[in-house]
């Protein structure tokens, strides 16, 4: 936290402290109450080292069985998003780690969507892929808001990754 940045300066806490290594947050409207939230936090080294791609969380930063976890499979996710109906969508990065240290490949991050009966995940699905080092996904309820373009009507920017993994 950069002294001085905001005066006087912010207080802050840590929220969340067993989640692997948390890289998304997304509050979760079909968990949350009127006196509670519940969150959807990505770990994106669960692909890597081990626990779940999606845990959920209370306000106090505690794990909760409300709905989830998302298992890690091969994925290193990293942004999260959570539709008004409960759906959940998360960016893979396309991590891999090996002994000399964690990059990810030339097009091996995607975008996928995993849908919940009773709280319980169906097996992730792909909805994009051959994404260089995607980071973040968003939702947008088209009947209160103008939404932007669907991914799969998007024009893509196309930029080079050097090296291998990049």
């Amino acid at each position: 936290r950069p002294d001085r940045l905001l005066v006087p300066s912010a207080p802050y806490t840590v929220f969340i402290r067993s989640a692997g290594i948390p890289a998304g947050i997304a509050r979760d409207p079909t968990c949350s109450t009127a006196t509670t939230n519940c969150w959807a936090v990505t770990n994106i080294l669960s692909g890597s080292l081990g626990g779940n791609a999606v845990n959920w969380f209370d306000d106090a930063g505690h794990s909760t069985k409300a709905k989830g976890p998302i298992p890690k499979g091969t994925f290193s996710p990293f942004g999260v998003a959570v539709t008004p109906t409960g759906d959940v969508f998360f960016i893979d990065v396309g991590l891999t780690c090996s002994s000399s240290g964690c990059g990810s490949l030339d097009d091996g991050g995607g975008l996928f969507k995993v849908s919940f009966t009773d709280g319980h995940p169906s097996p992730p699905q792909k909805i994009a892929s051959g994404l260089n080092f995607p980071l973040g996904v968003t939702v947008c309820d088209a009947s209160t808001q103008v939404c932007p373009v669907p991914i799969s009507e998007a024009t893509p920017v196309i930029q080079p990754t050097p090296g291998s993994p990049g």
